[in-house]
This record gives C-alpha cells, structure tokens and sequence, in this order.
C-alpha cells in the first residue's frame, strides 16, 4: 500500500511485554514497554511490480529485529525461552 500511495513507512518497534501479562489471571500489570519509531524508509523509488517490494520488506524487516533485540530486556527474553 505504501508502495502504491507513494508515502514512506514508519517502522515502530515494540519491545516483548509477556512479563506484563499474566494468562492466568487475564490481567496486565503496571509497567514499563520499550517502544522505538525508527526513521521513514523512502518508497518513491520502487515500482509496484518489482522485485524492489520485496526487498525493502526485508531490509525493514531486518531494521526492526534489529531494533527489537536492542530494545527487549534480556530478563524477558529469559523468562519467555
């Protein structure tokens, strides 16, 4: 769609919150959550049918679990193995 529209993508990288929720009880407790808006990935250059969409879905892919390891504590990275 950003393709098509000519508009950039912003990235928005949310950290794992899973220690903020408990299954058990349904409920979420109080606390904080990593969020990071990465900078806008230009589209104007890329045609509709090419093979352009698919590599900018995987660099921004890439960005984004980059910025996710960065952003998660390694305390929930441990709890959820």
């Amino acid at each position: 769609m950003a393709v098509q529209a000519k508009v950039p993508i912003i990235p928005v990288v949310i950290a794992n919150y899973s220690h903020l929720y408990s299954a058990k009880e349904k409920k979420y407790q109080p606390g904080v959550v990593r969020c990071k808006i990465l900078p806008p990935i230009s589209t104007e250059t890329i045609q509709e049918e090419s093979a352009g969409i698919e590599k900018l879905a995987t660099d921004c892919r890439q960005q984004m679990l980059d910025v996710l390891k960065d952003i998660t504590p390694i305390e929930t990275v441990k709890k959820t193995q």
